[in-house]
């Protein structure tokens, strides 16, 4: 019995030794998997620290890259602005050739639009002026007769005139006076006023169409200068007034033109048609003259794109065989043509006034020197054509820093242009 009893135990033991030894595996085991689960997290927390610690250095790298290329394309944009107005025009990817003309055109309108500001300011500045010797001239002529009156026309009456313009004034007078002649009433004018201390000089002027009287003003009036004509049937100042507000209304392009074309005669000193060059009206008229003929293409069409037009049709117009015959008033539903073919060649220019019903009054009779004035045309147009050729060699040449265009004014290429026609020597010798 005993024995059984001491078998038993060492079976219990056996058993219990091998259970505990289970016991201390499982806890081995669980240790190491606690151990190895404890460095899985470890390794996993060091790796997003890794993970956030690369992406917080990236983006700082990558902030400073941008802030430095930003920094350079700046530098860049700056210097390139500073060199060239039209980058923005590079960066649209114009070909070359459409690229010139949209950089001409456009550089030309803006330059238009700055020489019609400061013509209308030195303008401005004038006005008191002329304001006041217009209001002396009527005083005097009070002092001839109370009832006597005067009215301005011409380009001053409309908006029109340059700082050097005169001031053209009619006068309208009585029957009191009105057995006097025109040139009488001047007569009597100049007796009155020679000796006020505004006036430098008086000339009246018989070889016209009318009698004209021209009073030149002191420096004291700014150099103001008008000239004077009587009223009678034959003149049609308050007419011309209505009809250049007329198209101005119709074709808004027509003021910037006017005022543009009459500093071109003027620099040229073209513009005295008793020295053989074009009057303001005249050159008016042909201007009317191409609006009408060309009604419908001028509506698409930019201010320096029909200037240049302008300048070329009139600069190869052949005034020996055509006449211009500008309608007044205008009806855009009447398609007749204001260019008309003769059989024979003029010895003289012929531009019609719409304003007189007599097909004889040529308003460009005493224009001698036709000729010259559309030479000085041709070249005036070609000096802005010419940068249309240049331009592609500057865009091509923008790297190697070629001279920029982009506070160039194409208007005074234009100006300089037509400049020394003024003081050519065969014109003072009346060979042009």
């Amino acid at each position: 019995m005993m024995m059984m009893i001491d078998n038993l135990d060492m079976a219990y033991n056996e058993k219990k030794a091998k259970y505990e030894a289970n016991i201390q595996e499982i806890s081995k085991t669980l240790s190491e998997s606690r151990r190895i689960s404890q460095k899985s997290e470890m390794l996993a927390h060091d790796r997003e620290a890794d993970r956030k610690r690369c992406i917080a250095q990236i983006e700082k790298t990558v902030a400073k890259f941008k802030e430095k290329e930003a920094s350079k394309l700046q530098k860049k944009l700056e210097e390139q602005k500073a060199k060239e107005s039209y980058t923005e025009y590079l960066s649209r990817k114009y070909s070359v050739s459409i690229l010139s003309k949209e950089y001409i055109m456009s550089r030309l309108d803006k330059d238009i639009d700055d020489f019609y500001r400061w013509m209308k300011l030195e303008s401005k500045k004038l006005r008191l002026q002329r304001e006041k010797i217009k209001h002396e001239i009527l005083a005097q002529l009070h002092r001839i007769d109370p009832q006597l009156e005067i009215s301005v026309y011409g380009s001053y009456s409309v908006d029109l005139s340059l700082p050097t313009s005169d001031i053209d004034i009619i006068i309208v007078f009585t029957q009191r006076i009105f057995r006097n002649t025109p040139q009488a009433i001047l007569q009597r004018l100049v007796e009155v006023i020679k000796h006020e201390k505004y006036i430098a000089g008086t000339k009246i002027i018989s070889n016209s169409s009318m009698p004209v009287l021209r009073i030149e003003c002191n420096e004291e009036m700014a150099g103001v200068k008008l000239d004077i004509t009587v009223s009678d049937n034959r003149h049609k100042g308050i007419e011309c007034v209505e009809m250049t507000r007329r198209m101005i209304e119709i074709f808004p392009a027509f003021e910037r033109l006017t005022l543009l074309l009459k500093y071109i005669l003027r620099i040229s000193d073209l513009n005295d048609p008793y020295h053989g060059g074009l009057s303001s009206y005249g050159m008016m008229l042909l201007l009317i003259a191409y609006f009408e003929n060309f009604c419908k293409e001028v509506k698409d069409m930019r201010v320096s794109e029909i200037l240049l037009d302008v300048l070329n049709f009139y600069g190869n117009f052949n005034f020996a065989t055509t006449f211009v015959a500008a309608r007044y008033p205008w009806d855009p539903s009447r398609r007749e043509c204001v260019f008309r073919s003769a059989d024979t060649e003029f010895d003289v220019p012929m531009v019609i006034d719409p304003l007189v019903t007599a097909t004889t009054n040529n308003v460009t009779k005493s224009t001698g020197f036709m000729n010259y004035i559309k030479k000085m045309f041709r070249v005036a147009s070609k000096s802005v054509y010419h940068h249309c050729s240049c331009i592609s060699h500057k865009i091509d040449g923008y790297e190697n820093k070629e001279e920029s265009l982009s506070d160039h004014c194409l208007l005074a290429d234009l100006f300089a242009a037509v400049l020394p026609f003024k003081n050519n020597p065969y014109r003072k010798l009346g060979v042009l």
